[in-house]
């Protein structure tokens, strides 16, 4: 996608690009809704720029939350800049009883994303 069609994006667009690609684990697709400062809150710390955002969604992708996974969307709200899902999931890996995530789209692109959740190796 070319920049200038990015920048255009709603926050709407963007969380919806971000599920959809997730889920299919396209990780390019995936890495693209990400501003190139981007970083992400997690339970486990802070994941920072790019390079570590792509390892942090190859490793999910390939071994937490793979295509095949069952992922469910409970509650999708987006206010101005600020997209928030509720979602829960079952992969052959883990579960997810309980999930969240709020991310702050700014100019296209995913700038800070919190995620929290209650899981269970299985």
């Amino acid at each position: 996608m070319e920049d200038n069609i990015i920048s255009k994006r709603t926050t709407m667009e963007v969380l919806d690009h971000h599920i959809t690609h997730l889920a299919a684990g396209n990780l390019e697709e995936v890495v693209m809704d990400y501003a190139d400062d981007a970083f992400i809150v997690t339970m486990n710390g802070v994941v920072k720029g790019k390079d570590e955002i792509r390892a942090f969604f190859e490793n999910n992708i390939k071994n937490v939350l793979p295509p095949d996974s069952v992922n469910i969307i409970e509650k999708k709200t987006v206010h101005g800049e600020i997209g928030y899902i509720v979602w829960n999931a079952v992969s052959k890996y883990y579960r997810f009883r309980f999930g969240t995530d709020t991310f702050v789209i700014k100019n296209g692109r995913i700038v800070m994303q919190t995620f929290a959740g209650i899981t269970e190796k299985l």
